[in-house]
C-alpha cells in the first residue's frame, strides 16, 4: 500500500511545498527528477535530494534531515530595469486585456516586491499577458479561441526590436490540430491595425517558430524537451500550445499514462515560465461532465445533470495560471461571452465580459 507524503518525516516546509503542488502518495514522486522537483515544488537541490532518499527508504531518521534555509535574493537596479523591459503582450480586445489583468492580479505573486510596480507599468502600456504568466483559453469549436491566440501573435510581432532590450522577443507556436499556418498568422498580420506596413514582412515571420506535431508521440516527445529547446533559442518569450488536448482525445489512453504524461506537461510549463520567463498560452477544448445532484461524477445512468469544462481539468496546471473560457449565450442570445478564474484559488472569477470577432477574424470590443 502506497504511503501518504504527509505520513514521511519531512520538514514543515518541504511537505507545504508537496501538499500545494497536490502530491498525495509517495509513489507520484518516483519518476520525477530531481531538476523537475525543484523546478515545480520551489526547493533547493539539497531539500529534493533529502525528499527523495526519504521517499526511498533510505533515510527515516528525523533527526538526518537537514533543511537547507532559504536564500534571501537580491536585485541590481539595471537588473529590475532589464525585467521591466520585458515584453508584454495583449489580445487586442480592450476588455478581454482588462479581464485577464485583473484576475492575474488576485495573485499573491504579483503584490510582492517590485512585482505589483512592473505588473501597474506593463497595464499602463497596454500589456495584460505579462512574463511568467500561464494563460489556458478554453471553448467550445468556433468559440473564439484561435482569434484571441492570433491578436497575441500579432501583439508579440508588432514590437520593434530593440536594441538594448529583449522587448522584441520570439515566437514559439506548437500546433497540434494543423490549423496555425505560415498564411493564416501572414493574414492575420496583414489585417490587423497593429502591424506596421513598412515592416519587412518575411523578417517578422521570421520571428515565429512554427512546430507542428501530428502524433500523440511526438507532442509527449516535444514538451518533454521543450526546456531543452528554450534553452538553444534563447530569444523566445512567447509560447503557444494549440491545442493541449487534441491527442489526449485518444480512447486507448490509460489513466496513469495520461496523468503521468500530464506532469511532465506541468513541469515543463512551470520551467518555461519560470527560468526562461516566457509567457505561455494553453488553448483546450471542453468536454462534458456529468454529474450527480451532489456534484458526484456520474455516468449516463446514474447522472442528473451535464457540464462543459476543460477537458484536461487541473492536473497540468502548475501554479497560478488564469483559466479563460470562452462561450455563447444560452437562446436567443447570440452575443460572446468570455469569464475568467485564476486556479488554485478559493475566490471567484471576475464577472464576464463580451466580446466579439470582426469580419477579418480579429478579436474586437462589442459595438
Amino acid at each position: 500500500m502506497s504511503i501518504k507524503v504527509n505520513a514521511l518525516p519531512l520538514s514543515s516546509r518541504i511537505k507545504a511545498a508537496l501538499i500545494e503542488a497536490k502530491y498525495v502518495y509517495v509513489d507520484e514522486l518516483a519518476d520525477l527528477s530531481s531538476e523537475d522537483l525543484c523546478s515545480e515544488l520551489g526547493l533547493t537541490r539539497v531539500e529534493v535530494q533529502q525528499l527523495q532518499r526519504i521517499a526511498a527508504g533510505e533515510e527515516d531518521d528525523p533527526d538526518l534531515i537537514v533543511t537547507a534555509p532559504s536564500k534571501a535574493t537580491a536585485s541590481t537596479a539595471t537588473a529590475l530595469l532589464n525585467d521591466q523591459r520585458l515584453s508584454t503582450f495583449n489580445t487586442g480586445c480592450e476588455v478581454i486585456d482588462d479581464l485577464i489583468y485583473r484576475t492575474w492580479s488576485r495573485s499573491s505573486e504579483l503584490s510582492r516586491g517590485n512585482t505589483t510596480v512592473i505588473g501597474n507599468s506593463q497595464r499602463d502600456q497596454g500589456g495584460s499577458i505579462v512574463p511568467g504568466m500561464t494563460l489556458e483559453v478554453s471553448g467550445p469549436p468556433g468559440g473564439g479561441k484561435t482569434a484571441l491566440v492570433c491578436g497575441i501573435i500579432i501583439s508579440a510581432l508588432s514590437i520593434a526590436p530593440d536594441e538594448e532590450a529583449e522587448s522584441a522577443g520570439q515566437i514559439l507556436v506548437v500546433d497540434t490540430e494543423g490549423g496555425f499556418t505560415p498564411e493564416r498568422i501572414l493574414n492575420a498580420w496583414q489585417t490587423d491595425s497593429r502591424s506596421r506596413s513598412t515592416d519587412n514582412i518575411r523578417e517578422v515571420l521570421s520571428r515565429v517558430h512554427l512546430v507542428r506535431v501530428i502524433t500523440q508521440l511526438q507532442m509527449i516527445a516535444f514538451i518533454n524537451s521543450l526546456d531543452s529547446w528554450l534553452e538553444n533559442h534563447p530569444h523566445v518569450n512567447l509560447v503557444i500550445i494549440d491545442s493541449l488536448s487534441y491527442h489526449f482525445r485518444q480512447p486507448n489512453l490509460d489513466s496513469k499514462s495520461r496523468n503521468r504524461i500530464l506532469e511532465i506537461i506541468k513541469a515543463q510549463i512551470a520551467k518555461a515560465t519560470t527560468l526562461r520567463r516566457c509567457a505561455v498560452i494553453v488553448t483546450n477544448q471542453l468536454a462534458t461532465k456529468l454529474l450527480t445532484t451532489d456534484n458526484k461524477p456520474a455516468n449516463f445512468d446514474t447522472g442528473d445533470r451535464a457540464i462543459l469544462m476543460p477537458q484536461l481539468g487541473d492536473a497540468w496546471l502548475g501554479g497560478k495560471t488564469v483559466r479563460m473560457v470562452l462561450f455563447r449565450g444560452g437562446a436567443g442570445d447570440e452575443q460572446r461571452y468570455a469569464h475568467a478564474t485564476l486556479s488554485q484559488s478559493a475566490e471567484g472569477g471576475c464577472p464576464w465580459v463580451k466580446f466579439d470577432i470582426d469580419p477579418q477574424g480579429t478579436l474586437c470590443d462589442p459595438p
